[in-house]
C-alpha cells in the first residue's frame, strides 16, 4: 500500500519508467469528473484499485476513464432493501438477481431485508444469506413489532424479542445481521434493547403505537433510529408528541426515510430534512419484488401485494413497501427540493455512519473504490464496484 501511495504522489514521473507502468496498469484512473464531496462538487482525478489510492487533479497513465462532464459519486447504500426483479428476500433462492439488479442500478452496497416470519424460516434466510460474500449486511425488519402496527407483515409471524434466536440467526448468518426492527412497547421488548445492542445488533424503532415515554426510553436504552419514519408508528400529536419527536431530540438517533413521494408527502420529507439535518437522514428505497417490473400480483412475506401504477398494496389496501431502487429515492428527494448534495450525502454518508460501517460512504484514499459515475441530471452513466466496472449504461 505504501508502495502504491508513493506512486500517486510522485505520478507525472512514473510514466516514463516502462517496469512501474507494468504495476500501475492493474489500476484505473478515473480523470476530468466533478467528484462528490461533502461541500459539492470538485474537479479532480482518482487512481482507484479495489480501494481508492489518490484523489488530486493531473493524474497520467493507461487504464483510464475520462468522466469528463461526469459527476463522480460514492456508491449509494440501501439498509432496507427487500428485493427486486421478482425475488423476494424471504422466498428467494435466486439472491443474486438482486445483487445484479442492484449493481446495473449503481446501488453497489446493501443489506437484504427480511419481513416477519416463522423462525425456522429466518433461521433458513440467515444461512443462505450470511454465505454471500457480496452482501453488506441483513437488517431483519421484523418479527418483533406490534400487530397493531404491523403494516404489511404477516400477523402471524409477528412475536416478542427472542435474544436466543437472535444470537442464533447471528451465527447462522456468518455475523451479517446487522439491525432489527423493534416496537419497544410490547413483550417486555423495551428491556431486550440493551441486550440486543450488546450483541452488536442496531435497533430501529418501528411497526409501533410507541408512546414519547416509552420510545424515548428505547432510545436511552440504545435503540438508534426509526424505521420508514412516520409509517407504521405513531403519529405526531399536540398532546401526545409520539415516537418522532422522542427520536429527534436525542442526536444519536437516525430517521430512515422513503423519499417516492407515496409513503411521505414532499413537504414532510423537506420537514425532516429540516428537522433533523442530512446528517441524520438515512434515504432507503424499502423495495419489494416488484421493483425493477411492471404492474401486477407479488407477494411479501407470505402475503399477495398489488402492484398498480407503481404503487404496491396488500388486498386490504396497505402501502406494502416501495418499488424505487435507492438511485431513484435519490433524484426524488432532490425533486422536492432536497439541495442534491444532502441528498447524494443521506444516500452514502449517513447510513454508513449509522451502521457503523466503515470504508464506505465517501470517496477519499483508503475507502472501497465502490464508484458511480452519473449526468448531470443523476442518470447512471458506469458503476464500479472494487475497482472494477461492473455496469455501463
Amino acid at each position: 500500500m505504501y508502495f502504491l501511495r508513493k506512486i500517486c504522489y510522485n505520478y507525472r514521473k512514473i510514466k516514463y519508467v516502462k517496469n512501474i507502468l507494468m504495476v500501475v496498469k492493474l489500476y484505473m484512473i478515473i480523470k476530468n469528473g466533478l467528484v462528490f464531496t461533502h461541500g459539492g462538487y470538485v474537479k479532480t482525478d482518482l487512481l482507484i484499485g479495489k480501494t481508492i489510492e489518490c484523489v488530486k487533479p493531473g493524474l497520467e497513465g493507461e487504464n483510464i476513464i475520462d468522466a469528463s462532464g461526469l459527476k463522480v459519486l460514492p456508491s449509494p447504500f440501501d439498509i432496507h432493501t427487500h428485493g427486486a426483479v421478482g425475488e423476494e428476500v424471504n422466498e428467494t433462492e435466486n439472491y443474486d438477481a438482486v445483487r445484479d439488479y442492484m449493481y446495473e442500478n449503481g446501488v453497489l452496497n446493501f443489506y437484504a431485508t427480511t419481513v416477519s416470519d416463522s423462525s425456522d424460516n429466518l433461521r433458513r434466510i440467515c444461512k443462505s444469506l450470511g454465505e454471500k460474500k457480496y452482501l453488506r449486511g441483513i437488517n431483519l425488519e421484523g418479527p418483533f413489532l406490534n400487530k397493531g402496527a404491523k403494516g404489511a407483515h404477516n400477523e402471524e409471524n409477528i412475536y416478542p424479542a427472542d435474544i436466543d434466536l437472535l444470537k442464533e440467526l447471528i451465527r447462522l448468518s456468518n455475523g451479517k445481521v446487522k439491525v432489527t426492527t423493534v416496537a419497544p412497547e410490547v413483550g417486555g421488548n423495551l428491556e431486550k434493547i440493551k441486550e440486543i445492542v450488546g450483541l452488536g445488533v442496531k435497533v430501529s424503532v418501528g411497526h409501533t403505537k410507541a408512546d414519547y415515554e416509552t420510545a424515548k426510553a428505547a432510545f436511552a436504552f440504545g435503540a438508534s433510529q426509526i424505521t420508514h419514519t412516520f409509517n407504521a408508528m405513531t403519529p405526531i400529536h399536540h398532546r401526545n408528541p409520539g415516537v418522532i419527536p422522542a427520536a429527534a431530540e436525542n442526536k444519536n438517533v437516525f430517521f430512515e426515510v422513503i423519499a417516492d413521494g407515496l409513503h411521505l408527502h414532499p413537504s414532510i420529507v423537506r420537514m425532516i430534512f429540516n428537522l433533523v439535518g442530512r446528517d441524520r437522514v438515512v434515504l432507503i428505497s424499502d423495495s419489494i419484488s416488484a421493483t425493477g417490473l411492471s404492474n401486477g400480483k407479488y407477494s411479501l412475506g407470505g402475503l399477495d401485494v398489488n402492484v398498480k401504477d407503481g404503487v404496491a398494496r396488500t388486498n386490504d389496501g396497505t402501502i406494502a413497501g416501495g418499488t424505487h431502487n435507492l438511485m431513484q429515492i435519490i433524484k426524488s428527494a432532490v425533486s422536492f427540493g432536497i439541495p442534491e448534495i444532502d441528498a447524494i450525502y443521506s444516500a452514502t454518508k449517513t447510513p454508513a455512519v449509522a451502521m457503523g460501517e466503515t470504508g464506505i460512504g465517501e470517496i477519499s484514499v483508503g475507502y472501497d473504490a465502490d464508484i458511480i459515475l452519473c449526468d448531470e441530471k443523476l442518470n447512471l452513466k458506469t458503476a464500479i464496484k472494487g475497482g472494477e466496472v461492473c455496469t455501463k449504461a
